[in-house]
């Protein structure tokens, strides 16, 4: 196993090595709604924020998001492979980049619109 730098690495390296010999941990840091996002994937980071419902697949923002402990226990149901647990978090930093990339779009139209009159 290669030396990680921060607790969320470690953390990650692990559940990789439990999985290839069908082991789980039942923590809320292997929960396939959660991942540690922006400032808590320092190396000292020790939360991660809830990004979606798995029941519904809405995705949430981060204001407002519900954070975990990354020991906190978990459900059995709510745990997944790390590459699970991965793929959820890409396809949601992806809709976050589309949501923000269409925000700036609108408040640039906006903008454009209110200093592109002709002056009176």
């Amino acid at each position: 196993m290669r030396q990680e730098r921060s607790v969320w690495g470690a953390f990650k390296a692990v559940r990789v090595e439990l999985e290839h010999h069908g082991w789980f941990l039942a923590l809320a840091g292997a929960r396939l709604d959660c991942f540690p996002v922006g400032i808590e994937r320092s190396p000292g980071m020790t939360a991660v924020m809830r990004f979606m419902s798995l029941e519904t697949g809405e995705w949430y923002g981060i204001h407002g998001a519900e954070w975990f402990g990354l020991f906190e226990e978990a459900p059995r149901d709510l745990i997944g492979t790390a590459a699970e647990q991965e793929s959820k978090y890409q396809r949601w930093d992806e809709w976050c980049t589309d949501v923000l990339r269409r925000a700036a779009l609108e408040r640039r139209r906006q903008w454009l619109e209110k200093h592109s009159r002709p002056q009176k």
